[in-house]
């Protein structure tokens, strides 16, 4: 397992920062960036359930990723188990067995600094040998471009941070 480490500094308070990231209206707009049509369905409440969902590219269905609000620390740190995947309208629940023995979390935190907010994200990456429940499983496929398939997917990883951030940025320090 691997973290990826993703910061930006951003021109706002922390509290306003926490809001954009995950006040409905302007999730939608800044997750919207990197995937159209992405919402969640959920409370933000520590142990709650998480559909993070965009329209399937195709088919009519939905399809995301299904997290277990793990810390509520707010304005301070939010922590979001992946416990799954939503897969053409379909729930697929990662076993607490696999989850204990390879747990992967994706770690918000909203630090004071230099009269704004640094926001970091630290997102856990299954290495190219493991596999949770199917998922991260390189199957025949081994390269894309030159590039291993688990090499690729991280650098998709990379992309959509990026631009993500880029968005929350620029909603933040809008609004």
């Amino acid at each position: 397992m691997q973290k990826l480490h993703f910061s930006v500094q951003i021109n706002a308070k922390k509290e306003k920062v926490w809001d954009v990231m995950f006040g409905d209206a302007t999730y939608k707009e800044w997750k919207g960036s990197v995937w159209e049509g992405s919402y969640y369905k959920g409370d933000w409440s520590e142990g709650s359930k998480m559909l993070f969902l965009a329209p399937h590219l195709t088919g009519p269905e939905e399809s995301g990723w299904i997290g277990r609000v793990s810390k509520n620390r707010k304005y301070e740190l939010m922590s979001i188990e992946d416990i799954g995947h939503v897969s053409d309208g379909v729930e697929h629940i990662i076993s607490k067995d696999e989850r204990k023995s390879l747990p992967s979390y994706e770690d918000y935190t909203f630090v004071d600094k230099d009269g704004g907010t640094e926001l970091l994200i630290d997102v856990d990456f299954l290495d190219e040998y493991e596999t949770i429940d199917g998922i991260g499983s390189l199957g025949d496929r081994k390269t894309i471009d030159g590039l291993s398939v688990r090499d690729e997917d991280k650098a998709q990883l990379e992309r959509t941070w990026s631009k993500g951030l880029k968005a929350i940025k620029e909603i933040a320090e809008r609004v």
